[in-house]
C-alpha cells in the first residue's frame, strides 16, 4: 500500500510492532529498513512527531526519506506503482522463488 501513497508525497509512517518475526519469516532484502519512505514509529514521541507532519507541518527529514524512496525503487508516477514495484523486485531476485498463494476453499464463495 505504501507504494501507491508514496505517489502522493504525503506522510508515511511504519508501526512495526512484529519487525524482527516478520523479517526472520519472510526474508527481507537487506538495508530495507533504511530505504522506508518515513519513520518507524516505535516511542510516544516518534508518533507525536508524525502526528504533527500528518497534521501539515512539514518535516524535510521525512520528504527527503520519499524522495531517496523513490529513487531507490525507481518509482515513477504512473498508475500502478506497486506493480512496477514488485516487477523490479522480481527482477532483482529480492522475491521468493515457487512462493504460492495459500489456497482457498472456493465452495465459500
Amino acid at each position: 500500500v505504501w507504494t501507491d501513497y508514496l505517489a502522493l508525497d504525503r506522510p508515511i509512517g511504519f508501526f512495526l510492532p512484529d519487525l524482527e518475526a516478520y523479517a526472520h519469516g519472510r526474508g527481507v532484502m537487506e538495508g530495507w529498513l533504511e530505504v522506508l519512505p518515513g519513520p518507524t514509529l516505535r516511542s510516544p514521541d516518534d508518533f507525536e512527531s508524525f502526528g504533527r507532519e500528518v497534521l501539515g507541518h512539514a518535516d524535510p527529514a521525512a520528504a527527503q526519506m520519499r524522495r531517496h524512496a523513490l529513487e531507490v525503487f525507481e518509482i515513477v508516477h504512473r498508475d500502478r506503482p506497486a506493480d512496477d514495484l514488485l516487477d523490479e523486485l522480481s527482477r532483482r531476485g529480492a522475491l521468493a522463488v515457487g512462493a504460492r498463494a495459500p489456497e482457498t476453499d472456493r465452495r465459500a464463495v
